[in-house]
């Protein structure tokens, strides 16, 4: 739905794609189809995207296009590993070149780099830091992972090139909250009242300090990058140009990719996979998301206050054959929010069974019954009636809302089918403006449900946008939230997992894997599970490969 960094969670699963041919695909244990020979530098490639950049502030970014774009444009002081499955994440080195923590862990201090520049020539600096804290926390600028420095209570530039976070608490995930968002150019920024931004796009004021530098940006067209020769990491990257090209079809995306006009798609639908596979200068790049897809329903509707009706309305849904039907084995029904690879879920939850006749008593014995007999179950003359809503374009989406509305209208409930552009779906539903909605959240490596299903996410524009409140869950996220020893927090996990269960404030749907795709004549390729782009500095052309 919009960026990742307010979601928290993330995994990584070994896929067996049995039915599919298995030479030309990167999988999931990092292997490739060839060995790389030695970097070369020079060359340009041509991504295609569904979007277009939304800003060029990681204050005011929302689409998931847009960070991955900033993230090469900018360094965050840390680099997040991949060993989050069974733990917090470890840190490595980026901008900062090392920290250390207080004796009472309410204290970390960093010390940056001296060799990274601004691409005006400016250092950067502590002060940055500082800076881009008091961006993120402020009201004014309203950044949508401001929860995420929520315990920070100061940033302090103790020197030009050392800065101190101060905590009110120590707790498990300290450095990933610190590391949330790209370190911005206070230099250049400030410039801005901080009541501005939300209205400024920021392309003027761009100065940027990571492998890449904006060259050309032509708004619904293509977003251009080029190598900063400046870059502290020297010899990196080795491509001389990224052009993002935006291409709002995916069918016809994809038909750019298989002609080879363009080197690299995310997003592949799942029934085109084999398309990619059959092309021996395409590979295609599988690994499990750490996301879900689910029917959100609005509590504030009379229609879904009950927790037994939620029920029956997920029990009514066939999800199994909607994974059949339209991911390919690419997927799996889904069961909680936080998904099944990862280390917090709770693996004793069964998902609720397919069975409408159950379905049905529920619904009667709460006094939904066909009273007319017009075909339609109906409640004190009210009929079961809705509208289903989510985003135009997204075919997989449209699938399932067709799938759904059939299933739901074997047990006597109209669903009206509503598709709606990217941005008025979003703005709707921030504003808790419909029935119910198919949506998809993509997780970051942080467990925190707070911004989606702790009562205090409610309010208007708030990430709880169904309206679900239950005082337990409430308390047991808040609980875990001060927590030091991240194992101690399993069982209010497994607590928190079952009475959203039980209470289906989301019908989950699935958990699908990515299928991306790229141009064999790329090396060096790694997508990252939550950032297809995340090594997009290391990735190389040999010469005669090249095409200008």
């Amino acid at each position: 739905m919009k960026r990742s960094h307010y979601l928290s969670i993330a995994i990584l699963l070994i896929i067996t794609l049995l039915s599919l041919p298995s030479c030309r695909k990167n999988d999931e244990s990092g292997k490739k189809s060839k060995t790389p020979m030695a970097s070369q530098r020079g060359g340009t490639i041509v991504c295609g995207t569904i979007s277009d950049m939304d800003s060029f502030n990681d204050c005011t970014a929302n689409g998931i296009f847009t960070v991955q774009v900033l993230r090469r444009l900018y360094l965050r002081l840390m680099e997040e590993g991949p060993d989050f499955e069974k733990q917090p994440p470890t840190f490595h080195p980026l901008l900062a070149q090392s920290w250390e923590f207080s004796d009472d862990r309410k204290e970390v201090t960093f010390h940056l780099r001296k060799d990274v520049l601004w691409s005006d020539g400016i250092p950067v600096t502590a002060h940055d830091v500082r800076f881009t804290w008091q961006a993120q926390t402020s009201p004014e600028v309203a950044w949508s992972a401001r929860s995420s420095k929520e315990f920070i209570t100061d940033v302090q530039a103790v020197g030009n090139h050392t800065v101190r976070f101060k905590f009110s608490r120590a707790y498990a995930y300290q450095l990933i909250d610190i590391n949330e968002g790209v370190i911005l150019p206070k230099h250049a920024f400030e410039k801005v009242p901080f009541s501005e931004w939300r209205k400024h796009n920021f392309l003027k004021e761009h100065v940027t300090n990571g492998p890449f530098k904006i060259k050309r940006y032509e708004p619904q067209q293509s977003v251009e990058l080029e190598r900063n020769e400046d870059y502290f990491d020297r010899g990196k990257p080795y491509l001389d140009r990224i052009v993002f090209r935006i291409v709002p079809d995916q069918a016809a995306l994809l038909m750019q990719f298989l002609s080879e006009n363009i080197d690299v798609m995310e997003a592949i639908p799942p029934k085109d996979a084999k398309k990619v596979e059959e092309k021996s200068d395409l590979v295609l790049d599988v690994k499990s998301m750490p996301n879900y897809t689910y029917i959100g329903w609005n509590a504030e509707n009379p229609l879904f206050k009950n927790p037994r009706v939620r029920r029956a309305l997920t029990m009514a849904i066939d999800r199994q054959e909607i994974v059949d039907s339209f991911l390919y084995g690419f997927g799996e029904v889904s069961k909680s929010p936080i998904i099944s690879t990862f280390w917090a879920h709770n693996k004793n939850i069964e998902p609720w069974p397919f069975d409408p006749a159950a379905a049905k008593r529920i619904l009667e014995e709460e006094g939904w019954k066909d009273s007319d007999g017009d075909g339609w179950i109906d409640r004190n003359g009210t009929r079961f009636e809705f509208e289903l809503t989510t985003n135009a374009g997204n075919k997989l989406r449209e699938d399932v809302l067709v799938k759904v509305q059939y299933y739901l209208q074997r047990i006597g409930i109209k669903i009206n089918p509503r598709l709606l552009e990217m941005p008025v779906f979003i703005d709707r539903n921030l504003n808790h403006q419909f029935d119910a909605y198919i949506g998809n959240w993509r997780v970051g490596t942080k467990v925190d449900l707070k911004q989606i299903f702790h009562s205090s996410a409610i309010p208007k524009r708030g990430y709880n946008v169904v309206s679900y409140s239950n005082s337990e869950v409430d308390d047991l996220i808040d609980r875990t939230r001060t927590m030091e020893d991240i194992m101690e927090q399993k069982p209010l996990w497994d607590r928190i997992q079952e009475i959203i269960h039980e209470d289906q404030p989301y019908t989950f749907l699935f958990e699908s894997k990515r299928v991306n795709g790229f141009n064999r004549r790329i090396q060096g390729v790694n997508m990252g599970i939550n950032d297809t782009y995340l090594n997009l500095h290391e990735w190389w052309i040999a010469e005669p490969k090249r095409k200008e």
